[in-house]
Formats: C-alpha cells, structure tokens, sequence
C-alpha cells in the first residue's frame, strides 16, 4: 500500500510519527511538506486571541516555544532517531502551504493510496479526496465528544475521565468529523503528571494510526463508524483560568 504523509515543515509531532511509520510499518513513498508562511502562525494567533485574550495567547505561545525547545533537545538524545527526511522516504516534496495547487500537483505525483496527516490544520476537499483509500486522521481526543483541540483538557474539566484517549478517523469536509476507524481510552493511570498528557496522547495516536494502517492494509474497504452528530461538540483553546482548575482536578484524580 503506497502511504503519504502530510505535515508541516519543521514539525516535530511529524518527525515522530515518521519514525514511528518507518520502524513499525515501512518507509512511506512519499512526505509532502507545507511551507507555512508567517500569515499562517498569525492568524492561528488571531484565532486564540479572540478566545482568551492578548496576554494568555502571549502566554500560551511561549510556552508552546519551550515545549518545542525541550522537545527537540529530549529527541537529539535518542538513538536511532533518523533526522533525515530523504532516509525517511523515497521521495519528498516541499510546498508553500498557501497554494493548494501545488499541493495537489504533488499528491498527484505521489499517486497515494493512502494519505496521513500529521499536524496539518485544516486541509481543503481537494486534497483529502485525491487518495484511493480516503486520508486518515489521528485525534488526541475521543470522538465524538471532544473534537477540537485541549480535549483531555476538557474531559478532565467536564469530570469525564473514561473520554480521554485518541481516535483515528477518516477525513471529510468538517473538523475531527470522519468516520471513525479506531479509538482507545488512556488508563487512568497514566493520568498523573498535566505537562506530560499532551506527549502521552500523541503517543497513543502515533500508535493507533501505525495500527490502522495495518488494518487497511489487509482490509482496504473497511468504511468506519460514521460520528453521531447528536453527541459531543467542538472545542477550543482552554483559557488560563480553566487550565487551572484542571491541573487541580488531575492531581486531586492522582491521589484518589
């Protein structure tokens, strides 16, 4: 089966999952890379701005950079971790991530079967539909009741323990809305430290999805489980106040 995988240029949670694919699974054809432009970082920080203000969206964009800083320096440590994305697939492509034109023309040339996104955004129906199979999604959140983002967050928040883990879905024209392929609940046990749970979900996606692909593999039909749209809603960016209080619920859960 001829996978491509989708991602953002210098994306670390990309990098994982490439990784992963290849030690797991096999090298993929082809990683096509979207060179976003500064207007793209600036209105993802608009969009969490109108949401939870100057100061905490300044807040939570540093300690995005940190996170990366630390990330970065705990994956140079590993060994055997593969750096080099031309050993990681046998053909890559590098597009700007505002023309969708280009980015089709490069699926096109890929020819996929099956197309992966890691850490994309939202993608446009034109691409998604290109693949034979369809293209898959890994989620950290359980679907249909936390799509969006900070989903741990807010089942911790909603006091719904049993709804944090991740899915796997197809993907169609809504967010986080595709059909579902796989979803796993995370133990409660590994729901100790709240810096932690982010890398732990990615984790468990990366995992899910290497485990779907394998199913596909082997039964390239399976259509999923269509979403129940009466059930679940979108989230977004968790403000600082909120974010609180889910700490003190997560260590509170830890002492239980």
């Amino acid at each position: 089966m001829k996978i491509t995988v989708l991602t953002i240029k210098k994306s670390l949670f990309g990098l994982k999952f490439l990784n992963l694919l290849n030690n797991e699974y096999g090298q993929p054809n082809a990683i096509i890379f979207l060179d976003q432009p500064i207007r793209y970082y600036y209105q993802l920080f608009r969009f969490v701005n109108k949401r939870v203000g100057l100061f905490e969206t300044l807040y939570f964009s540093s300690k995005r950079i940190m996170k990366y800083q630390k990330t970065y320096h705990e994956l140079k440590k590993l060994k055997n971790f593969c750096w080099n994305y031309n050993r990681l697939s046998k053909k890559t492509y590098h597009v700007h991530g505002d023309k969708e034109r280009d980015i089709i023309k490069a699926l096109k040339n890929c020819v996929p079967d099956l197309l992966v996104l890691a850490e994309t955004g939202i993608v446009s129906p034109h691409v998604f539909e290109i693949p034979r199979l369809g293209t898959l999604n890994g989620h950290p959140g359980i679907l249909p009741y936390y799509r969006g983002i900070d989903s741990w967050k807010w089942a911790i928040f909603n006091d719904e323990i049993d709804k944090i883990g991740s899915t796997v879905h197809w993907v169609d024209e809504k967010v986080d809305h595709g059909s579902i392929l796989m979803k796993e609940s995370l133990h409660p046990d590994l729901i100790r430290d709240p810096n932690q749970m982010d890398t732990i979900l990615h984790n468990q996606c990366f995992n899910l999805l290497i485990k779907t692909i394998r199913l596909l593999d082997s039964h390239p039909h399976i259509k999923g489980t269509e979403q129940d749209d009466t059930v679940g809603k979108q989230y977004f960016k968790m403000p600082l106040r909120l974010e609180r209080i889910t700490h003190r619920k997560v260590k509170n859960f830890q002492k239980q």
